[in-house]
């Protein structure tokens, strides 16, 4: 099958505003400006003008500052200058910066045991000729929105479903899988090429099954650039597990039920800034459990359909770190993603059947596919220190699936498909997905390929 969820249901990043201080081993002193020249110089040496905006708020350098007990904070000059004498009040905003992280307001005080500061005085007037060199210690951080995939739905590589190039049927086989995924869902619009390897192994003389997949893929860095542009990478997805056990069949039912396991091996998730620092890490911690249900039905052997059931678990969530003062990462919490229910349809009908045993190509299968992926319960969402990680809301997705399968030789199919979204904006994974099948059987299902080839194209 195809119709891959992708990663399922990111998660939205919000980061505040934020003053990030910069240690410079320089005090608050100085001469005051001469006289009807209303300056501050800061570090950078470049002169900002001060200008009123009414009686209680003062314009520095462009920026409408409302100060009490602490630094002033300037970016850009203003287009005009006037000349006074202006109180200076609360900012709300740089307040809590301040406070948060300095003591001893209206006093030097020491930051990072190496530099030194001092704050203005509350309710301090800025006249002509009273203003004392005053240094600018901070960068100010534009606060930003961006959308992270989920470490535990595979990342940038994606979740791998069980659904998936499957049968009911316990095989033994190897698996290869490549998939192009248009504007994936990793809020970048950008193209991801993803490989999946793995093998199949029966016991219980056929009527079970272990399976192993390893996906990796051309996609999305992991780590992410807040202030910058985020460039691709070759990422290692989470490893899955599935177990299959076949409950019932006849000539033409084969029911079948198991446990999909999903290994957090991928890449944490990470968030810094173009000069490396880190913001953000969500770890990938999670182990998914997905327990399933499938069926197929062949009633000769050119019908085929099957039906997957499967709902998936996040049992322990993600630790997740957050970078609030630039002093390092500190865990806030876990955020675990909401269990995703799956149905998957298939119906396929070998439309050629080869009349000699010895021909090459022996059968060509056209199948088309149905698949559903959606949330169930409400999504974590984490908030620590202006800092917001989770996505309100739920996923509905529906995708079509047309494609064809054929036999080549005695114990190997290829199988081609095109994947289409039904639905629009948050409720799609891509804007197409395109995919190849190769299974290669051994071992006892390849002695007795002529009962496995014609119940199922997969």
């Amino acid at each position: 099958m195809f119709g891959d969820a992708f990663g399922g249901r990111g998660t939205l990043l919000t980061i505040p505003t934020q003053f990030r201080f910069l240690e410079q081993r320089s005090y608050l002193l100085g001469n005051p400006n001469e006289q009807g020249n209303a300056k501050l110089f800061f570090v950078s040496g470049s002169p900002l003008q001060i200008s009123p905006v009414n009686g209680n708020e003062v314009l520095i350098g462009g920026l409408p500052l409302k100060l009490s007990n602490m630094l002033l904070f300037v970016q850009t000059p203003p287009d005009s200058v006037r000349r006074g004498t202006y109180a200076i009040q609360q900012s709300p905003e740089i307040t809590k910066f301040i406070t948060a992280n300095f003591v001893g307001a209206g006093q030097i005080a020491r930051f990072n045991s190496s530099t030194n500061l001092t704050f203005i005085e509350a309710q301090s007037r800025l006249g002509l000729g009273q203003v004392t060199e005053i240094y600018d210690f901070f960068n100010r951080i534009p606060g930003s929105t961006l959308f992270l995939p989920s470490p535990s739905g595979g990342g940038v590589v994606g979740r791998t479903k069980i659904a998936d190039d499957n049968s009911p049927l316990p095989r033994d086989r190897f698996i290869f899988n490549y998939d192009y995924f248009n504007n994936a869902s990793l809020g970048s619009g950008i193209d991801v090429s993803r490989i999946s390897l793995g093998v199949e192994k029966t016991f219980l003389d056929q009527q079970a099954s272990v399976e192993l997949r390893i996906p990796f893929a051309s996609t999305l860095d992991s780590t992410s650039t807040a202030d910058g542009m985020t460039g691709r990478a070759t990422e290692f997805g989470n490893i899955h597990v599935t177990l299959k056990a076949l409950l019932y069949s006849t000539r033409s039912v084969f029911l079948t039920a198991g446990l999909g396991f999903s290994l957090p091996t991928a890449a944490d998730t990470r968030v810094r800034l173009s000069d490396g620092t880190d913001m953000v890490r969500i770890r990938n911690q999670s182990l998914l459990v997905t327990p399933y249900f499938s069926a197929l039905y062949a009633p000769d052997d050119r019908l085929f359909a099957q039906l997957w059931m499967a709902w998936n678990f996040d049992t322990n969530g993600n630790a997740t770190d957050v970078n609030f003062d630039f002093g390092g990462l500190r865990q806030v919490g876990r955020v675990n993603d909401q269990t995703l229910a799956q149905i998957d349809t298939q119906l396929g009908y070998w439309v050629y059947r080869a009349a000699d045993p010895s021909a090459r190509l022996q059968g060509i299968a056209p199948f088309v596919e149905l698949h559903y992926n959606g949330t169930v319960g409400r999504a974590d969402v984490l908030s620590a220190g202006g800092f917001q990680i989770g996505t309100q809301g739920s996923l509905n997705e529906l995708n079509l699936t047309l494609g064809a399968t054929a036999q080549i030789g005695t114990n190997f199919l290829l199988s081609t498909g095109l994947v289409v979204p039904l639905r629009d904006n948050f409720d799609r994974s891509f804007d197409y997905q395109l995919g190849v099948r190769g299974t290669l059987f051994f071992g006892p299902t390849a002695r007795s390929r002529e009962a496995a080839s014609r119940v199922s194209s997969f």
